[in-house]
């Protein structure tokens, strides 16, 4: 049996698979009629195979039936809704950080200690990265914090967060090694589908960087609108 790749597993896990589904074969019509253009911009007429394959896979019965597997299980919060609450966290500290050392001087906290210095996205390893990284200057200005924080710790609440948050990471990632190869599978068949689409969206801006038409035809419009009419997603092994 083919080595799973991991990393398309947690890629594709959260993703909806109708929804990519729907969007891999958009993308399939798109790389075929645009086949000339975008391979004179790296993209091969065997990546669009690709993109074929495994749209065709997430299609399939086997695909339908894990995720009803998945589906029948019990809710309950998990790793996205900790990455929300982190992240609101991290944008409350911020603004109120930045109240305070405009008043202020706390020894060895400055502004830097706050720059996120990329994009969090939903990346739980990122998050937590963020927070090991602002945690000390947190705890240094705790006090002068605790009026943009009704009064209460500002330091416990993100080391509150930090923790859980890297519990159900933990969680998340023996859960996934102890889910059926078949089920694996589909989700490695999303993580992968959505890489492609991702890579011929970069290729199909370059090849088209003056015909925004033709570009703005390369997007994941379907994709976006089945994440936001998802409900609540039921427990499973995830890490977007």
């Amino acid at each position: 049996m083919t080595e799973l790749d991991m990393n398309m597993v947690k890629k594709g896990i959260r993703e909806p698979r109708i929804g990519l589904f729907d969007q891999g074969l958009v993308h399939e019509e798109r790389c075929r009629q645009h086949a000339d253009a975008l391979a004179a911009y790296g993209w091969p007429a065997e990546k669009t195979e690709d993109i074929g394959s495994l749209t065709k896979t997430l299609g399939s019965k086997i695909a339908e039936q894990a995720e009803a597997r998945i589906a029948s299980k019990g809710t309950t919060k998990d790793e996205v809704s900790l990455r929300a609450d982190a992240k609101e966290l991290i944008g409350r500290v911020r603004i109120a950080s930045g109240l305070v050392l405009s008043e202020v001087k706390v020894p060895n906290v400055t502004s830097e200690s706050f720059k996120i210095g990329g994009k969090l996205g939903q990346s739980t390893p990122n998050i937590l990265i963020y927070l090991e990284k602002m945690y000390p200057a947190v705890v240094a200005m705790d006090e002068p914090l605790k009026p943009y924080f009704r009064g209460e710790s500002a330091a416990s609440q993100v080391k509150a967060v930090k923790d859980a948050l890297a519990a159900a990471q933990a969680q998340q990632e023996v859960a996934v090694s102890s889910l059926p190869q078949e089920t694996l599978g589909v989700y490695e068949a999303k993580g992968r589908l959505l890489s492609r689409i991702e890579e011929v969206n970069r290729i199909a801006r370059l090849a088209f960087w003056d015909r925004k038409d033709l570009w703005g035809q390369f997007n994941k419009d379907v994709l976006n609108r089945a994440r936001k009419s998802r409900k609540p997603a039921p427990a499973q092994p995830e890490n977007a």
